[in-house]
């Protein structure tokens, strides 16, 4: 059976002028289902995922230590527990598989120093993907040592996203 391919605008109109598709999808949209689906899709029509994809976000873990008013992560039924090994590498066999290289940031809302498996899973996304990786902390967690060891996994850039007046105090010794 040969491939069609088809352009990603093309498929974007498609699922905004089908409303019934477009409303499922954007239900599943912070489910770990919506970016398979899209990939399916993706791989069923012979689509260059580096077209759609420039930048892919991989929730390891939607915990954290701060209830900020404005997040979702303290507001959300969001399941609280940590992505599976195993799902985090059918993730990457997905990328994998569909040639992506694009960047991976391996956090989204939650707090992703409190994962323990954090450097692991960033060496795994090198090894594999080559990918730039970034993650995103409130620097609650992040000390010197921490900060060697990410950086010696392959962790590109660090954003520290601090709301208070005042840094935290982990982050002033860093500095």
């Amino acid at each position: 059976m040969s491939k069609l391919t088809i352009p990603f605008s093309l498929i974007k109109s498609i699922i905004k002028s089908n409303k019934r598709l477009h409303k499922f999808l954007l239900k599943l949209e912070h489910s770990n289902m919506y970016i398979f689906n899209l990939f399916s899709i993706a791989r069923n029509i012979n689509v260059d995922i580096n077209s759609i994809f420039k930048f892919v976000e991989i929730e390891i873990c939607p915990l954290c230590n701060r209830k900020c008013s404005f997040c979702p992560i303290s507001k959300d039924n969001i399941p609280k527990k940590l992505m599976s090994n195993q799902l985090f590498g059918k993730i990457l066999s997905e990328l994998k598989e569909l040639n992506f290289n694009g960047d991976i940031c391996l956090s989204s809302y939650g707090e992703p120093l409190l994962d323990k498996r954090l450097a692991g899973f960033a060496k795994r996304v090198k090894a594999e993907l080559g990918s730039k990786i970034i993650i995103a902390t409130n620097g609650d967690f992040l000390t010197i040592e921490r900060f060697k060891e990410l950086v010696s996994a392959g962790i590109d850039t660090i954003i520290v996203s601090q709301h208070d007046k005042e840094p935290s105090s982990t982050i002033k010794d860093m500095f």
